[in-house]
């Protein structure tokens, strides 16, 4: 999704602060693509740069899972490119990614239920707790954290299901660093 950022230079001098709700010290590791801090800088910085040196930066704590990126060379969550074959390569449909479902549930530890009596269902469970289900011709899912919503267009392609990546954001709670 389009939006507006600016590159913050974070220095060994920059001094880092716990944001209210923040548990323990904050360090340059907590500070990833999406996570919401408060900037202090010089006033002659403040132009139209994008590129920010501040001397002090508060953090505060995310309610997102992790981040995710997608493009023509595969999908990366938190950093790390997930292995996926042939027929689970991202594509671009009405100008958003489609990522596969499973290989993205997996690597966020969940596990991805198929069962040939009800093909249209698809579960995802984690430690023996069901999460959500999806129903591949509605593209409703049931989703007992975040609340039902429709995901749309849900698209099976050679026995790989595939969301919208705004979609896939919203179901596992990521934030879109791309």
């Amino acid at each position: 999704p389009p939006c507006h950022s600016t590159e913050l230079q974070l220095t060994g001098e920059t001094k880092l602060l716990a944001g209210p709700g923040w548990e323990g010290d904050v360090t340059l590791d907590d500070i990833t693509p999406g996570t919401r801090v408060l900037a202090w800088y010089n006033s002659q910085e403040t132009g139209n740069s994008s590129q920010l040196t501040p001397y002090q930066v508060m953090v505060f704590p995310s309610t997102y899972r992790g981040w995710l990126t997608a493009d023509e060379n595969g999908v990366q969550l938190n950093g790390t490119a997930l292995e996926l074959t042939g027929a689970q390569a991202p594509f671009s449909l009405d100008g958003e990614w489609m990522l596969p479902l499973r290989p993205v549930a997996e690597a966020l530890g969940y596990e991805v239920l198929w069962n040939p009596d009800a093909p249209e269902l698809v579960e995802l469970s984690r430690d023996g707790v069901s999460f959500c289900r999806l129903d591949l011709n509605t593209g409703s899912v049931t989703d007992s954290v975040n609340g039902s919503f429709t995901a749309t267009p849900v698209q099976v392609t050679d026995g790989v299901t595939f969301l919208t990546c705004s979609d896939t954001l919203a179901l596992f709670g990521l934030k879109y660093a791309g």
